[in-house]
């Protein structure tokens, strides 16, 4: 668990750098994971298991910083979709490949074979997570 908490601690600590966090970053890769499609606010909160509440106030800021942008839908007009700017893709394309060079070199201590019995350990503890949730 302390390990858990100190890579996570870096990885905040890097995001903020960036004038991000988790729930921005995760916003910005999952717009631009559906591109060209934009995506609404219900769609994205169902994608990060969070309310509809919560993905307004992250839109809000996002836009409020350029990096995304609220359209009409052509289907109903009721309706606003999400899109991310230009500005919000040049963020996310650099500072993605920072992460990845960061977990890499945290994992580079680890032979193959080891990184491949700690991805298999790692996916039966997440099988155990619905357990320990209910509890």
């Amino acid at each position: 668990m302390s390990v858990s908490d100190d890579i996570r601690e870096i990885a905040n600590a890097k995001l903020s750098c960036h004038g991000l966090g988790e729930g921005r970053i995760m916003t910005l890769v999952l717009l631009l994971e559906n591109q060209p499609e934009p995506l609404s606010h219900s769609q994205l909160a169902d994608l990060m298991s969070v309310t509809k509440g919560s993905i307004t106030g992250l839109v809000d800021s996002l836009e409020q910083d350029g990096l995304v942008k609220r359209i009409e839908s052509p289907e109903d007009r009721r309706t606003r979709l999400i899109t991310i700017t230009a500005a919000g893709l040049e963020l996310v394309n650099t500072y993605l490949p920072r992460k990845f060079r960061g977990i890499e070199q945290l994992m580079s201590t680890l032979a193959p074979e080891e990184r491949e019995t700690l991805v298999s350990l790692l996916q039966k503890v997440q099988e155990g997570l619905p357990a320990y949730r209910s509890e």
